[in-house]
């Protein structure tokens, strides 16, 4: 991997974002320098014999980190290699993605499965070194001795590198025991040399891995460090939830009494809406009773007020009649006081049976129209 200037860390103190960690210091230059180390050709290998052994693609072959972050991948690959050697892992739900402890869990389960396969300790490496992406090139080591292995126990997948025999290692047992039989007399000066040389390396090859187990004893501790903040986190977390579980039924409560409360309300409401129609109905049907009843009176009253109209044009008629006879009768006096000065005896005699006889005329014609008046 190139690394680029600007990826250098600050070193006035500030702080870098390096593919999306925040690190600082020294540690932003560690971090740079593993990354340097990390050979894209190699992981893509890597990358292309578990997609033989798992028969698909991967996401990305050029991103192996990302691919093997959750765990699921390597969890598959051993079950692929030795069928049911992890039982159960973590998987995400659907729409969903793993909390970072079952991907660490998913990580740690491939390691503890992985020493059934014979692979070395310096072959091995640590969740941090997957996970936070701290050590890619020792990923990749361990997946190519896993290949290797593999192809030794009889898979058909090409392994990474030249196959490993099926002729079973020696035991430090034997080799002690080997050793028992080696007398210096039979090496020479030079070969005594070479002896103490090839056994000063393999002393400094032991001081080597005593660190690296100090080192993955380190990084242990500190992954479980980390193991247990994630653990602490995940508990407040969980009490978290369980305070907004308990908030959310305590809220669901107080809305389902307040929904009761106003069904309640709503119920008392329908019922006096119901009354005030029921009334309004009533209303409507006695102000039609009293419409037809006043109707029927307007009627009345129009039919009584013609009746009087007549009554009152009939009355009129009898009045003028009235004034006609009280002339007529004054007439009658005035002319029969003339008539009693000028005429004579035999004379009244017949002028008054004609006014007797249009007197009873009269009579009878009042008589009449007073009849028809009433």
């Amino acid at each position: 991997m190139k690394v680029r200037k600007k990826d250098i860390v600050n070193r006035t103190g500030g702080v870098d974002t390096i593919d999306g960690r925040t690190v600082y210091g020294l540690d932003a230059e560690s971090y740079l320098k593993i990354r340097a180390k990390e050979d894209p050709y190699f992981e893509k290998e890597v990358g292309q014999w578990i997609e033989s052994v798992l028969g698909e693609k991967l996401n990305d072959l050029g991103d192996l980190h990302g691919c093997l972050k959750d765990g699921i991948i390597l969890c598959r690959l051993l079950n692929k290699l030795k069928p049911g050697i992890i039982p159960k892992y973590n998987l995400p739900k659907k729409g969903q993605s793993l909390h970072p402890l079952m991907e660490r869990e998913n990580i740690g389960l491939f390691l503890m499965a992985s020493k059934q396969f014979d692979i070395s300790a310096e072959d091995m490496f640590s969740t941090t070194d997957l996970y936070a992406r701290a050590n890619m090139p020792q990923v990749c080591q361990m997946m190519a001795a896993l290949s290797r292995s593999a192809g030794a126990q009889g898979s058909a997948a090409k392994s990474i590198g030249p196959r490993l025999s099926r002729r079973p290692t020696k035991i430090w047992e034997d080799v002690i025991t080997e050793a028992q039989y080696i007398h210096t007399e039979d090496f020479s000066d030079d070969e005594l040399q070479d002896q103490l040389i090839q056994t000063k390396r393999k002393l400094q090859e032991s001081n080597l891995e005593v660190q690296r187990a100090l080192i993955s004893r380190d990084t242990m501790k500190h992954d479980l460090d980390i193991e247990k903040a994630d653990k602490e986190q995940l508990q407040v977390e969980v009490q978290r939830l369980k305070d907004v579980l308990r908030d959310t039924r305590t809220s669901e409560r107080r809305y389902m009494r307040e929904a009761q409360n106003l069904k309640a309300e709503q119920e008392i409401v329908e019922r006096r809406y119901l009354r005030e129609v029921e009334n309004l109905k009533l209303s409507k049907e006695n102000a039609l009773r009293d419409y037809q009843k006043i109707k029927k009176q307007i009627i009345t009253f129009k039919s009584q007020t013609q009746k009087w109209r007549s009554e009152m044009s009939r009355v009129l008629q009898v009045k003028n009649f009235y004034k006609k006879f009280l002339v007529l009768l004054l007439l009658f006096f005035g002319i029969m006081y003339l008539y009693s000065q000028l005429v004579t005896n035999e004379m009244q005699d017949h002028v008054i049976a004609y006014i007797m006889g249009a007197i009873a005329l009269g009579t009878e014609r009042f008589n009449n129209l007073i009849s028809n008046a009433l």
